[in-house]
């Protein structure tokens, strides 16, 4: 996992984990038990992603605890999405309902993010995304908006699309572009926020394609 990534997933447990310690007071005969979660894709193709971003809750954790020894003692409940949001609507109510868990990192993706939002937010459970970057799930106008009970750690979509066309075309004289997205909640999102900063004459074209397409020739011939 390359450090700005577990230092976001870890940022996202601390945060977590220092948020919520004020809602269980400590006990003077033994460490109080903190039940947090974890939600992302942790097999499937898209598992390095929760594996990764897993690591790096489990890490914030164990400094945590090996601080407050003998305060509290955090530990984390694990829910397998897949990163698919149809898996992530079946994992969520089992979190929701799970009273002894006081908050959530995760989901990782934003398809995943918006699956479960009905569950978290019923149940009013805080969420902290390491990668979820929809601007939808923040947006007051937007009806898969999180609030009260979703924050993240990254920037949004709408200053990633933009970045990621600048890297794209880095160092390339009178740059051609074809964008693709693959129509999932966080490729649609992401190309909304990209396109409008193509310049005139820049943009070569653009498809949607499923990201479970496995012939591309439609797509290379309309390149």
């Amino acid at each position: 996992m390359k450090k700005r990534g577990l230092i976001s997933v870890a940022a996202a447990a601390a945060l977590a984990v220092s948020s919520l310690v004020g809602f269980a007071p400590a006990s003077h005969a033994k460490a109080k038990t903190i039940t947090l979660a974890f939600q992302g894709p942790l097999t499937g193709e898209e598992a390095s992603v929760g594996q990764d971003e897993l690591a790096g809750m489990q890490y914030a954790i164990k400094l945590f605890n090996a601080k407050n020894k003998g305060k509290y003692k955090v530990k984390v409940v694990q829910a397998d999405d897949q990163g698919d949001p149809a898996q992530s609507a079946k994992v969520a109510p089992g979190i929701a309902s799970n009273k002894k868990i006081i908050g959530l990192v995760g989901a990782a993706y934003s398809g995943a993010t918006i699956a479960a939002l009905p569950y978290y937010k019923q149940r009013g459970l805080a969420m902290v995304s390491p990668s979820a970057t929809r601007v939808s799930i923040t947006d007051p106008a937007d009806g898969n908006i999180g609030f009260p009970v979703f924050h993240r750690v990254v920037p949004t979509d709408k200053v990633q699309g933009p970045a990621l066309f600048k890297l794209a075309t880095k160092g390339v004289s009178s740059p051609k572009v074809f964008i693709v997205d693959d129509q999932s909640a966080y490729g649609v999102g992401l190309v909304d926020y990209m396109k409008p900063t193509i310049p005139a004459g820049q943009g070569a074209g653009f498809d949607s394609v499923s990201d479970r397409t496995t012939d591309w020739s439609a797509t290379i011939a309309k390149v």
